[in-house]
């Protein structure tokens, strides 16, 4: 199944998240079935808007606000990017200039 579609399985976590104390909905959010979804979806290329747009926080919320909370739950869940830095001379010389990217591999 699509991870886009196994999102909106979690649509329930909007609803969940304006009718909850937040302590409550943490542990909600920690289950590994979504925390290890919000990750698969963040390695396949998902914005944090996205996510949210596929867990129907838009219907409580304005978007902007929707995709600054689904980044605020990434951070409560651990899923930050990496820094990495490609290497454009192959080792052959010392690199020049830094050409770095995120990921979250």
């Amino acid at each position: 199944m699509l991870v886009n579609e196994r999102l909106k399985e979690f649509s329930w976590l909007a609803e969940y998240y304006s009718g909850s104390e937040y302590s409550e909905f943490l542990e909600a959010i920690e289950a590994p079935e979504f925390s290890t979804l919000l990750l698969e979806a963040k390695t396949y290329g998902f914005s944090d808007f996205q996510i949210a747009r596929a867990l129907g926080l838009e219907a409580d919320m304005k978007m902007e606000r929707a995709g600054l909370t689904v980044r605020k739950w990434r951070q409560e869940l651990g899923i930050m990017p990496t820094v990495n830095q490609i290497d454009t001379l192959a080792a052959e010389y010392p690199a020049q200039t830094n050409y770095l990217y995120l990921s979250y591999l």
